[in-house]
């Protein structure tokens, strides 16, 4: 469970005013969707259905708010590629302040909806989804666009961890073990390809499909880093969420998408490795920083985060079981 403050009935009558107020529209209907750092409701009108987030009240800066609004505006669509855009007030403003008793002042947007159904990991949704990243990579004036966060950068510490493994009840060797698989990881192998704008959480559920187009939302976590960290992101999904016996598989279908049967090069599996794990570390750093889970739910994620690090040290993730070539196991070969 994430600590969030749960909406209200006085939070829901007051985003009804205020999108009438400030977008001009009566309002229908509104649900809460997600009840976590950001809220996010489902505004019905007469004209049709948006999204407003309510952003998080620290971690963001107002002027990174307004750079992902600019950013949604800025993306290029075609037929294969859509963005939720973020809509404008009566008065020309993309960001509105909202003034919330138990929290203060917060920040808010107002989406489009994205068209579509969620998108998921079959071989035909993946090549659609991969055909799609490459399209928003090649845009080159969302660099310019973004907010100033680096993408993909590890955590300045560890100290995160020996709370992990407090919340897990896990071992200290353990903990230590993942901390030396991640050193070896992060001295041995470096994130190539291309550097240029990241959409930073470029997975399934981001992403709605609808007559083969790929509508993304969700620019929270948006910068600039190595682009190859998104297709990551979505590898990391496959790695951790299919039957290893499907990862192979799925993982090609994407990649052959992306680049467009072009055989990326040799630096490609060691960068995914990494950025793989570096996706798994965000995300279990994340629920360190942000949730309350059972005891034995910490337990999983601690495993999870061993097991995800431990294949990627000695070159045995499942999304690269094709072709893999051997490597020493981790805390051998290299120093």
């Amino acid at each position: 469970m994430i600590h969030a403050h749960p909406s209200t009935a006085a939070d829901v009558v007051a985003i009804r005013n205020l999108i009438t107020v400030e977008y001009g529209m009566p309002v229908v209907g509104i649900e809460p969707v997600v009840l976590g750092l950001n809220r996010t409701f489902e505004v019905r009108t007469v004209t049709g259905t948006h999204f407003f987030r309510l952003c998080r009240n620290s971690g963001r800066t107002l002027a990174e708010i307004q750079a992902e609004a600019t950013l949604t505006r800025g993306v290029r669509e075609d037929a294969r590629l859509g963005v939720a855009r973020a809509m404008p007030t009566t008065g020309g403003a993309y960001v509105v302040e909202c003034r919330w008793p138990a929290d203060g002042t917060r920040h808010g947007l107002l989406f489009q909806r994205a068209r579509g159904r969620e998108a998921s990991t079959s071989d035909a949704d993946l090549r659609l989804i991969g055909n799609a990243l490459a399209r928003l990579h090649a845009q080159g004036q969302l660099e310019g666009l973004a907010p100033r966060r680096l993408v993909g950068a590890p955590p300045p510490d560890h100290e995160w961890l020996g709370r992990l493994g407090q919340l897990a009840g896990a071992s200290t060797q353990g903990i230590e073990r993942i901390e030396t698989q991640l050193a070896h990881l992060r001295r041995n192998m470096v994130a190539g390809g291309p550097r240029g704008f990241c959409h930073g959480d470029f997975r399934c559920g981001n992403l709605r499909i609808a007559d083969g187009r790929v509508t993304l939302f969700d620019f929270d976590d948006c910068g600039v880093g190595p682009q190859w960290y998104d297709l990551a992101t979505m590898g990391w999904w496959i790695e951790t969420s299919l039957a290893p016996r499907r990862c192979a598989a799925a993982w090609s279908a994407l990649v052959h998408a992306y680049f467009n049967e072009v055989d990326p090069g040799p630096v490609f599996a060691d960068s995914i490795t990494l950025l793989v794990t570096e996706n798994e570390v965000r995300s279990t750093r994340f629920l360190v920083d942000h949730c309350d889970l059972a005891p034995e739910l910490w337990a999983r994620v601690a495993h999870s985060l061993d097991s995800v690090t431990e294949r990627a040290c000695n070159g045995q993730l499942h999304i690269l079981s094709e072709g893999r070539a051997r490597r020493e196991p981790c805390g051998q070969g290299r120093r």
